[in-house]
Parts: structure tokens; sequence; C-alpha cells
């Protein structure tokens, strides 16, 4: 009797502590499921975000000539001489220089003070005039600055539309003046154009105010400059003639991180790619140990209760009502599913918080993904819930 008793206890326990098993892998494997779908989103929502150009067809690289001792108006010349060195090739339609790198989140920063006393926080971007051209940047209104806006005529910038809300409000940029800096730096811009709000700073963040100013009326500002050639062939076939047309202008001058610039925006969402690609293994790896689990744990207690499940049919019961009693270890799956729901919501929103641009969760994306786990799930609860009821009661019997 006691031996009984005892044996009975042990296999509840056994059975509670696979139950709490089942339940806690179910939770897991939905957070990483959801959380693969987050970054799938997330990456998916990059690759589509305006950069306000054209990446296609860009060979993109960096020189930087002022670490062998070029300074201002002699770096603005080499540059120049480069870019035009560059633009004479026959596979080039247009070629242009800029002081940043699009996407990279990198810059100069400078604040404008307003009338009322705030401060507008601007983005600072240093192009030639063929930048519009060869970047294949609109313009909403007004035109991009020439060559003749040089460092002898007044300073002009070209703006987006973040920085026209922010600064002038309802008012006509056009023409508007503004001014930026302190002290011996501050100065006074024109607005000769303005640009759509896009994502060219970063691809996570939301547009912030941004203006373009000319090289040539900032030659002090110059260290490392970008180039950015437009080709309507393969753009990593230029890089071989790029190096012989720098070298042969500035032997010494180092050419660094050339790439195309489809290149260059897919390695701006890193970050999100490893992430999608972690969380993806992570979760299928979670989905398969949960099934072993489940299965595991239903084939332990339908092999506890195999003399049971014979007395049952033997006594009249069907082979669908057997199949249903072990299809009961679901609702250890369902409970697991709705822990894994809660922590992935609140995981998500905590995660939302520390990484920008990051997706929220999509509810039908969620109740998909928890289909598809019940859906496994049931399957492993299925195949030994089918064999139980398959078994021969005579032989169970006798063997009893």
């Amino acid at each position: 009797g006691e031996g009984g008793r005892g044996r009975l206890g042990a296999t509840r326990s056994q059975h509670r502590l696979g139950t709490m098993l089942v339940v806690a892998q179910v939770a897991v494997s939905l957070v990483l499921l959801v959380l693969a779908g987050l970054f799938f989103r997330t990456l998916s929502q990059l690759r589509a975000v305006d950069t306000g150009f054209e990446s296609e067809g860009v060979l993109t690289f960096r020189v930087s000539a002022n670490l062998n001792g070029y300074r201002d108006e002699e770096l603005l010349r080499l540059s120049e001489q480069i870019r035009d060195g560059l633009a004479t090739l026959p596979e080039v339609s247009s070629a242009t220089m800029a002081g940043f790198s699009p996407v990279t989140g990198s810059g100069m920063w400078e604040s404008i003070d307003m009338p009322d006393g705030k401060r507008v926080h601007s983005y600072i971007g240093l192009v030639d005039p063929h930048y519009f051209e060869t970047m294949q940047v609109p313009l909403l209104s007004g035109q991009p600055f020439t060559s003749h806006d040089g460092s002898d005529s007044p300073l002009v910038a070209v703006v987006n539309e973040s920085f026209v809300r922010d600064v002038f409000g309802d008012s006509d940029p056009i023409g508007a003046e503004f001014s930026f800096g302190s002290g011996e730096n501050r100065a006074t811009a024109r607005v000769l154009g303005v640009l759509p709000d896009a994502r060219t700073v970063s691809l996570r963040s939301a547009p912030e105010p941004m203006m373009l100013l000319p090289l040539r009326q900032n030659a002090a500002q110059l260290g490392t400059l970008t180039y950015f050639l437009r080709t309507p062939g393969r753009p990593e076939m230029l890089a071989a003639r790029v190096r012989h047309v720098v070298r042969g202008i500035e032997p010494n001058v180092p050419v660094f991180a050339m790439r195309t610039m489809s290149e260059h925006v897919d390695r701006a969402m890193q970050q999100e790619r490893e992430f999608t690609r972690l969380s993806l293994v992570a979760a299928a790896l979670a989905l398969v140990l949960a099934c072993i689990g489940i299965y595991a744990t239903v084939s332990f207690a339908v092999s506890r209760r195999t003399q049971e499940i014979g007395i049952r049919i033997s006594l009249g019961a069907s082979r669908s009502s057997i199949v249903l009693s072990a299809m009961r270890q679901m609702r250890a799956v369902a409970v697991g599913a709705v822990i894994g729901l809660v922590a992935a919501w609140a995981l998500a929103r905590a995660l939302k918080n520390m990484v920008d641009g990051l997706a929220a969760i999509e509810p039908l994306s969620a109740l998909a993904v928890t289909a598809l786990l019940l859906g496994v799930a049931a399957l492993a609860v299925f195949v030994p819930a089918r064999r139980a009821s398959c078994v021969d009661p005579m032989k169970v019997l006798r063997l009893g």
C-alpha cells in the first residue's frame, strides 16, 4: 500500500515537473519566435526607407588628403582636381564629393538661435554642386547651389522640410536667411532650395533638420572627403581605374572604404541583420527543443497509463477518445503560449527604448507565430497519443 502510494506520488511529481518544463519551453520558444519576427520586420522596414538619394549604380570611397598636410584652399583644389579627373573616365556619367558619409549617423551638428530664444539643432553636410545630380537628390522647391557659390560670394544653403518647419514655420523659406554657429564661427546663410525629408543621415532615426552647404564656402572645415561616382555599368568595376586616377594626381594620398553605395547602405543595417539571423537560429532551436520536450512528456505520460488505456479500450472506449484524453497535454502548451506572448510584448517594449528604429509587434504576426507554434506542438502531442490509441488491449492485459 505505502509502496504503491509512493510510486503514485513520484509519478505525479514527475508529471508535474514535465508539465512545467513544457510550459517553460513553449513560453521561451514563443518569445524567441516573436522577437525573430520583430527583427525581420525591422530589417524589412529599413530596406524600404527613403534615403533621399539613389544608391544603385554608385561607387563610393574616401580620401584623406588632409593626412598628407593639405589644408583649406589647397585641400579643396586637390579634391576638385581628383573629382574632375574621375569625371573624365568614360564609364563615369557624373562625379561628386561630400564632407560626410550618408546613412552612417556621423557628421557635424550646429545650433540655430531662434528669435524666441529657442535653439534648433541641425545636421550640416558639406557637398559640391554636382552632389544633387550624381546622387539624384530631388528638390521640392528652389534650386541647388552652383560652382559660382564660392568663398567670395554670400553663404547659401539647401535645407530639408524638417529644417523649414522648425526654423521658418509656415513662411516661404526660399531667399530667407538664418544664422548659425557662435562667436567667430557665427555665419548667416540664405536658403536656395528645399529637399524632401529623408533618412539621409541615419536609417534608424526619423528625419531631423538638415542643411547642405557648399564645400567651396567651407574650405576651412574640410577633412576626409567621400567621393561618389555614378555609372550606367557595374560600379565595382571602376575600382582599379579610380585608384589609377588618384595615384596619377597625388600618389601619396590614401584611398580607402571603397564599395558600392548599395553595399554602403547595406552595411548600415548590419546590426539588424545580425540580430535577425541570431534570433531566427535561436527561435528554431528553441522550437525543436520544445517539440522534443512535449513529445517526451506525452510519451512518458502515455507509457505510465498503458494498462489503463488497454482496460478502457477493452471496455469499449473509442480510440478517438483515447487520443483526445492524451491531447489534454495541449493545455500546458496553451498556458506556455499565453505566458510567452505576455513576455514577448514586455520585452519588445523594453527593447524599443534601447534600439532605435525597432518595429512594433504586429498583432497578426504574433498570432501567426503563435498558430505555428501551437500547430507544431499539437503534432508533437498527437504522435504519441495516436500510438497509445493503437495498443492491443489483450496483449496489455496479459502483460499486466
